[in-house]
């Protein structure tokens, strides 16, 4: 036990001395840098990696980054200097102490990932493909410029699925870029991509079929117009009803409905507004009907408005003659536009038309 202090104090020091012995070789590889002698600089580097990884890693990536000898790689100078990093941060102060002598400290390593970053960086954007920013962002993990890869990338695969054009192409950059800030723009081309290969054939059928397949799909209500318009070439009662039937969770139904409405009882009479409701009990608008009902039974009478300069001739008033009640033989011969003026009193030639059942 008496010869502990004398071992002790032997190894503290020898110490410094193992530790230049150690460096000694690292500062003949950063010499060889220096001296552009990339060859021998490398094979001492390479020696002394498992000793001291750091500084090793360091002038391997240093070596790497440089494009005037055979090793340059971005690749490796980034997957070096990563290494190098990695080493550094698990390192004791000692160890980090040991490279600070031949220059390889924090700020020094942060430096040469950020040189190797760029490098890569510009070699991506010199390509300009998918595929290579692709390939960047997945190997220079945390770079400074893995956003602006990104953004660069998403953007030249939305105009590669822009040019194809196709719902599978919109569909594919959706699921491989779903951050894009063109995932909207995307997802309203693909809705309209499906909607257009799927009614190629422009019949009603296809239009049908896409309405079922695609319920969510905005462009149903398009569909469903196109289905209306098909149904009734000829606009008639029969077609709009058919229409009717075959489609009744169609948006245009209602449409239909007026439009039979519109064509059945066009003179407004309330013997063709009865019919109509006899032969179509379920039509949704019966509100609507009752007030037609109520203007066609409205008798309308004609009277006279004094002109300006007119003569002494007599002017009939409310006051003077006031319209008289009751049934008019006349009205039944009066056309179907005199008791729409029922509905908003208007001036038509210079006459004024009352309804009877307004006046006393």
């Amino acid at each position: 036990m008496r010869f502990v202090p004398w071992r002790l104090a032997f190894i503290l020091a020898a110490t410094p001395f193992v530790t230049d012995l150690f460096a000694q070789p690292l500062k003949k590889a950063f010499e060889a840098i220096e001296a552009h002698d990339y060859f021998r600089a490398r094979t001492i580097l390479r020696k002394q990696s498992k000793r001291q990884p750091v500084p090793s890693f360091y002038g391997l990536s240093v070596i790497a980054g440089r494009a005037n000898n055979p090793f340059y790689d971005p690749d490796s100078c980034y997957a070096f200097i990563t290494r190098a990093d990695a080493a550094y941060t698990a390192a004791p102060d000692k160890v980090r102490a040991a490279a600070a002598k031949v220059g390889v400290d924090h700020a020094a390593l942060e430096a040469q990932k950020r040189h190797s970053a760029q490098l890569g960086w510009e070699l991506a954007r010199n390509v300009n493909t998918v595929s290579t920013y692709d390939r960047y962002i997945s190997t220079y993990l945390g770079s400074p410029f893995a956003d602006d890869a990104r953004h660069v990338r998403d953007h030249l695969a939305f105009q590669e699925a822009r040019e194809a054009n196709t719902a599978n192409a919109y569909q594919v950059f959706l699921e491989r870029y779903p951050q894009a800030k063109e995932v909207y723009e995307a997802r309203s081309r693909l809705n309209e991509a499906v909607y257009r290969e799927a009614t190629t054939e422009r019949d009603i059928e296809s239009y049908r079929a896409f309405i079922r397949e695609h319920p969510e799909n905005p462009y149903v209500q398009l569909a469903e117009e196109q289905v209306y318009r098909l149904s009734t070439p000829a606009r008639t009662v029969s077609e709009y009803h058919a229409f009717i039937v075959a489609n009744p969770r169609n948006r245009m139904v209602n449409d239909a409905w007026r439009a039979i409405y519109e064509i059945y009882t066009r003179d407004l009479s309330t013997t063709t507004i009865t019919r109509f409701l006899q032969e179509y009990p379920d039509y949704p608008f019966v509100e609507e009907i009752v007030d037609d009902y109520k203007a066609a039974s409205l008798y309308l009478l004609p009277f006279r408005r004094k002109a300006s300069g007119a003569t002494s001739t007599k002017r009939a008033t409310s006051a003077s003659r006031p319209c008289m009640s009751g049934p008019s033989p006349s009205m039944a011969r009066r056309p179907w536009w005199v008791l729409m003026a029922a509905r908003a009193p208007s001036i038509a030639q210079g006459r004024w038309w009352c309804p009877l059942n307004t006046m006393r």
